[in-house]
């Protein structure tokens, strides 16, 4: 039986979008292969999504999942072991699943961001993920209170 009723286990997962539930459960306790997903408890997969980001650190988690998405680095030198990868997308995709059960939205937001980058005298509007931007402030070393209230300020 599990301790954590699914729905609080899942709603604590909520904002981790699915690549970075991939990094997190590969890089957590789970199994390389084992079980049909649908075989295994909800509140089991959280557990080892949690530990992955425990272990991991919630930013190194998604600047692995950045830089995957926008082909800096290929997954391979992420992920070393092809078959514990697949499975750890199974999983995933299972955890994605029961979030829509319960109507978690998975939906990511987008905002308009002011970008002005170094050196550059003129400011624009870009149409950004919101997580991203977070998650490069506190790559920067900002604490995520400090990330948010940044945040706030570029996309007035």
């Amino acid at each position: 039986m599990e301790t954590v009723p699914t729905e609080v286990a899942l709603k604590s997962i909520r904002e981790v979008p699915f690549g970075e539930l991939i990094t997190a459960l590969y890089a957590s306790d789970m199994p390389d292969a084992g079980p049909a997903p649908e075989d295994l408890p909800v509140g089991q997969l959280v557990g080892w999504a949690v530990q992955g980001i425990a272990r991991l650190g919630e930013v190194e988690v998604w600047h692995r999942d950045y830089r995957m998405r926008t082909r800096q680095i290929d997954s391979c030198e992420v992920f070393g072991n092809a078959i514990r990868e697949q499975y750890a997308a199974d999983l995933a995709l299972r955890l994605n699943q029961a979030m829509e059960e319960i109507g978690i939205d998975r939906e990511p937001r987008f905002g308009w961001v002011w970008v002005l980058p170094d050196g550059e005298d003129s400011a624009w509007q870009q149409w950004m993920s919101l997580r991203d931007v977070e998650f490069c402030f506190r790559l920067c070393g900002h604490s995520p209170q400090e990330a948010r209230r940044r945040l706030a300020e570029v996309t007035k």
